[in-house]
C-alpha cells in the first residue's frame, strides 16, 4: 500500500521551494520546535510526519524501522533528495558532534580540564543530561566526550 497518493505528491511539492539540485530545497509550510518541517498524513493514520521523511519516501522508498533520514547539508528545513541519506542515530549524533565541533549551547570550544570536570562529575553519579545542563551542551553530547576523548 503506498502511503502517498498522487494528489498529496504534488500538494506535497508545491509547498518546497524548489531549487538547483546542489541547493537547499525548503520547505515553505508547518515547522515543529525543533526546526524540521512537518505535515500531516493520511495513511496509515493522521498525524504529523517530518517533511524530509516524507521527501525521501517519494523520490527513494519505504524508511525501514528504525532507520533515520539525515541531511547532509545540516538544514532541518531541507527536502532536497539529494541532501537525505539514510543513517542511524549514532550517525546522526555524530555528524552534530563533528558539525559542532564539540561546541556547547553557546559556541564556547571545551578543552581537556572542562572533560575532566565532567568525567569526575560522572563518577560522581551525575547523569550526562544533568553535567549537560551544568555545561551548556547537551547530555547525548556529554557522554560522547567522556566516552571517547581520552
Amino acid at each position: 500500500m503506498n502511503r502517498y497518493d498522487e494528489n498529496f505528491e504534488k500538494r506535497f511539492w508545491n509547498n518546497v521551494d524548489i531549487k538547483s539540485k546542489d541547493e537547499c530545497w525548503n520547505w515553505k509550510l508547518s515547522i515543529c520546535g525543533s526546526g524540521y518541517g512537518q505535515v500531516r498524513v493520511s495513511k496509515p493514520t493522521r498525524s504529523k510526519v517530518n517533511t524530509h521523511r516524507v521527501a525521501y519516501e517519494l523520490f527513494f522508498e519505504h524508511i525501514p524501522q528504525g532507520a533515520h533520514v539525515l541531511h547532509r547539508c545540516n538544514n532541518r528545513r531541507c527536502v532536497n533528495p539529494n541532501h537525505l541519506y539514510l543513517g542511524t542515530q549514532s550517525n546522526n549524533t555524530d555528524d552534530y558532534m563533528k558539525e559542532s565541533g564539540w561546541h556547547n549551547k553557546y559556541n564556547t570550544k571545551f578543552n581537556e580540564k572542562d572533560v575532566s570536570l565532567m568525567k569526575r562529575f560522572k563518577l560522581a553519579g551525575f547523569t550526562y543530561n544533568l553535567i549537560g545542563e551544568l555545561f551548556g551542551h547537551y547530555g547525548i553530547g556529554v557522554a560522547k566526550l567522556i566516552n571517547e576523548r581520552r
